[in-house]
């Protein structure tokens, strides 16, 4: 939330990274359901999402 906060501000915010390998969809963890796995799901797109937009705006010279 901070991140995205600051790009709409134009602020430059840094990458997020790797995503967390706990987050992975190839990694299976004991007592999974169906909730659990569409967070990590959303997490994972969110988190890639955030940096390809910080990138764009940097792109674009707007922070």
């Amino acid at each position: 939330v901070e991140r995205l906060e600051a790009l709409s501000r134009g602020k430059a915010a840094d990458p997020m990274g790797p995503i967390d390998q706990s987050l992975a969809l190839s990694i299976a963890v004991e007592g999974d359901d169906m909730a659990l796995g569409a967070a990590a799901i959303g997490a994972a797109h969110m988190h890639r999402d955030l940096d390809d937009l910080a990138a764009r705006f940097r792109d674009l010279r707007l922070v």
